[in-house]
């Protein structure tokens, strides 16, 4: 397999098959004097994390992972489009692409859930791997089927098709015996051992055990469920790198959305809320207290990912919006349905990123459609000229070099029939008020 080398730049062309542009750009790829140094790439994606909690948090040295990349390099908000559904943003977040041209619009469609095979698009990983870099992508929405890339690809399908077969005793249907949730296959078994209960890396206490002095209405199972699956994600990761050391790591913590949606409320006035979904005194302090405690977690567990990269290296921590108050799902009182939830958060820090700097476009503010074309820029890939983002301000990258489209590749996959898990991820998505 071709790796690209450390500093080496794109020609801007269009190249009429696959094979011949990967040829042109080994063959006349350059260095120039002003390019920065480039290492790897970390992409953490965090979905929901938002700046109301942080700010707070931050102030108080309660997180000093993301205190330490604001410092190191830039920070600021970043603006997702209406509306406010993960995965739609998630996939421009990884093509730097609107949802009409991505493909990806909901949750679900036709009654079934979205997948892979439904991205009419290119992905950063897809474009990586036909550069010839290696990659790790884990958990990323919509990524079941598997892709065929050049490295390590484990797909959402994962940790719900370990609790799908848990419930077993219960009545539920096994995920196939051996279905490809991950690619390459030859990962498959050491993957499922780590999501079916591999040791998380933290000893932060569960902060929903046993969860007494939470509000009555708060279900903690689910919530302890979150803890644990971030955590395992985060190791699942740590294997991938220690292998297979990619030149670009792809890790989605969900979490943050799933405890913000029931504890939200103990941020907002009570007034907000009917009578049967208003804390006492002590359940909002104890709301409150575990909210911040899993901001702290997410916090420690990006401590964890960023620990494994070194100062040549672009670190970036992104998610898809955030948080408002309000009754969403009956006994949910967090959502993001309005433009007030419409910012999220964003982290770089790498070289040529000013210290302390803000992120933005040298245009005005950072969209989620910018993500894809920053990391490309700082890469020395070329940007798609049908992107709808566009990089962080040019100086951090030196000279940015385009091409019409990345979308000239087939994409292969590992399988397209069920992977088992499905029942069970509609049951998380219904448990959220995202379906019915």
């Amino acid at each position: 397999m071709f790796r690209r080398q450390r500093g080496k730049s794109w020609r801007s062309e269009v190249f009429p098959t696959a094979g011949l542009l990967l040829l042109l750009v080994l063959l006349t790829s350059g260095c120039t004097n002003d390019e920065p140094r480039r290492g790897r790439v970390l992409l953490v994606g965090i979905d929901g994390a938002n700046f109301r909690v942080i700010d707070p948090l931050a102030r108080e040295g309660r997180l000093p992972n993301l205190q330490e990349l604001a410092r190191e390099g830039v920070h600021g908000t970043v603006h997702a489009h209406m509306p406010l559904w993960s995965p739609r943003i998630w996939n421009s977040i990884a093509s730097g692409k609107h949802p009409k041209k991505h493909g990806i619009l909901g949750f679900v469609h036709d009654e079934v859930l979205y997948r892979s095979t439904d991205r009419k698009v290119h992905a950063l990983w897809n474009i990586a791997s036909d550069a010839g870099l290696r990659v790790g992508v884990v958990n990323w929405w919509n990524s079941y089927p598997p892709e065929k890339i050049n490295g390590v690809m484990v797909s959402d399908h994962v940790i719900p098709g370990v609790t799908s077969e848990r419930r077993l005793a219960h009545g539920a249907v096994a995920a196939p015996e051996g279905a490809p949730v991950v690619y390459p296959p030859d990962w498959q078994d050491r993957i499922m051992a780590i999501a079916a209960g591999g040791r998380i890396p933290s000893d932060t206490p569960d902060p929903f055990d046993p969860g007494d002095s939470l509000p009555a209405w708060v279900k903690t199972e689910p919530l302890s469920r979150a803890f644990r699956d971030d955590g395992r994600v985060v190791q699942m990761a740590l294997a991938i790198d220690r292998e297979l050391h990619p030149d670009l790591l792809m890790v989605f913590l969900p979490g943050i959305d799933r405890v913000s949606h029931w504890l939200w409320g103990n941020l907002e006035p009570e007034d907000l809320y009917p009578p049967r979904l208003r804390p006492s005194a002590d359940e909002r302090r104890a709301g409150v207290r575990a909210l911040y405690d899993y901001y702290a977690y997410t916090d420690e567990l990006i401590g964890v990912l960023l620990a494994r990269f070194g100062a040549d290296d672009l670190r970036i921590v992104v998610s898809d919006h955030g948080f408002e108050g309000g009754v969403f799902f009956k006994t949910l009182t967090g959502q993001h349905e309005s433009e007030q939830a419409a910012e999220g958060i964003f982290y770089a820090s790498g070289p040529s990123l000013q210290p302390g700097g803000e992120a933005k476009r040298a245009d005005g503010p950072l969209s989620v459609d910018d993500v894809t074309p920053t990391v490309l820029a700082w890469l020395g890939l070329p940007i798609g000229d049908d992107m709808d983002g566009r990089p962080l301000a040019a100086q951090y990258f030196g000279s940015i070099r385009t091409v019409p489209t990345h979308d000239i590749t087939a994409i292969e996959r590992v399988l397209t029939d069920d992977s088992g898990a499905e029942a069970e991820v509609m049951e998380r998505l219904r448990g959220l008020g995202y379906i019915e």
